[in-house]
């Protein structure tokens, strides 16, 4: 039997692409988060001073748009498209009660397929390009919602 020399080649290639902030292979499966370990600071103050905030476990309030190739965080009284954070799910199969706010937030949308919602949720801040066509510079994961109250209205996202 012949030795395959491509071998080694293609298992680096593989762990790059999976490996990094921008990884492709993500396993659809979060992982369990201690919610009481996040530091609770204001949307507005993490988009202000962003450098302080990567790769932490914060707890936020803000305002989710979500809808067709739309899914990001602002803060209302920042409320500029440098001010948002486009959204990633990473909640963890047994975390029921994030997974049934999240199926109120799908459920709430409205004729454009738009919801948004004010909500309380726990991730981590990541810098990029992300979102639709790489617009949004910022990534926040999202591996748990605490609150979620669907606001009312048909308009896209304010």
């Amino acid at each position: 039997m012949k030795p395959c020399k491509s071998l080694p080649t293609a298992l680096i290639l593989l762990y790059l692409v999976c490996s990094g902030p921008h990884a492709l292979c993500q396993s659809g499966k979060g992982r369990a988060v201690n919610a009481r370990e996040a530091e609770r600071v204001s949307f507005c103050e993490m988009m202000r001073n962003p450098e302080q905030y990567y790769g932490k476990k914060v707890r936020i309030r803000a305002r989710w748009c979500r809808g067709f190739e739309r899914s990001y965080l602002y803060g209302r009284a920042c409320n500029d498209i440098g001010s948002h954070a486009w959204t990633r799910l990473a909640i963890a199969d047994e975390d029921r009660a994030s997974r049934k706010l999240l199926d109120r937030l799908i459920k709430a949308r409205n004729r454009s397929f738009t919801s948004r919602a004010d909500v309380t949720v726990v991730g981590e801040l990541q810098e990029g390009r992300f979102g639709h066509m790489n617009a949004y510079r910022y990534l926040f994961v999202i591996s748990s919602i605490e609150e979620a109250k669907p606001t009312p209205g048909y308009h896209l996202c304010d």
